[in-house]
């Protein structure tokens, strides 16, 4: 009986040690865990937006986070309602008919996120990434169906197509006759038969990608 005693006195002297390294183990997982999550969201997160945007800000003053979100939403939208790219090539430079197709059958679409990534001036342009999620619905074997789209956006912008006050409404005019263009229809003058370069005064999607 004391040999007994003493062995599970000596089984519970282990199970006390083993215990406490379990714990220690588990931890140390949690905190790399944790430490892991933490740098991801610096990287593609609220962190890396702001201070993407403090970049941009430092640029363009008076910069409105609010009516680029519309603005881009609008675009946006605007793709997935096209049906070729003459109707969005103001606002598109890369090519976006694989998106097209794609995306033909949207009925809906709204931006449900979106991360600034990178902002940088070059030669007269500026450069700004964001990451996007979009929410659609789409009409598919009779019925409405929800997806989500994922896109990396590379949009690019002259430096002179800088906002000029807070409260800035951007009116486009046709560069050779003056008169007021419409994006509606391409960005072409209907009285001259000029098509505006949008990015001398507004962001177009230089790079689309997508899943």
């Amino acid at each position: 009986m004391p040999e007994m005693i003493e062995k599970v006195g000596l089984l519970g002297h282990w199970a006390f040690l083993f215990v406490p390294a379990g714990f220690v183990l588990l931890v140390i997982f949690l905190a790399v865990l944790i430490g892991k999550t933490t740098k991801e969201s610096r990287k593609e997160g609220p962190a890396r937006s702001s201070q993407t945007l403090a970049s941009l800000r430092n640029v363009d003053k008076y910069f409105s986070e609010e009516a680029f979100i519309g603005s881009l939403s609008n675009k946006l939208m605007s793709l997935c309602y096209a049906e070729s790219m003459a109707e969005i090539r103001p606002f598109a430079e890369c090519d976006m008919t694989p998106f097209l197709q794609r995306y033909q059958n949207a009925i809906d679409c709204k931006m449900l996120e979106c991360v600034w990534m990178d902002y940088r001036l070059q030669e007269g342009y500026q450069y700004l990434a964001v990451k996007v999620r979009l929410g659609l619905v789409l009409y598919e074997n009779g019925r409405a169906a929800k997806r989500d789209a994922h896109l990396m956006l590379g949009l690019v912008r002259s430096v002179n197509a800088l906002t000029k006050s807070i409260n800035d409404v951007r009116v486009y005019h046709c560069t050779s006759c003056g008169r007021s263009l419409s994006l509606l229809n391409g960005g072409r003058c209907e009285y001259c038969g000029t098509t505006m370069n949008l990015k001398e005064y507004d962001w177009v999607i230089g790079r689309c990608e997508w899943s």
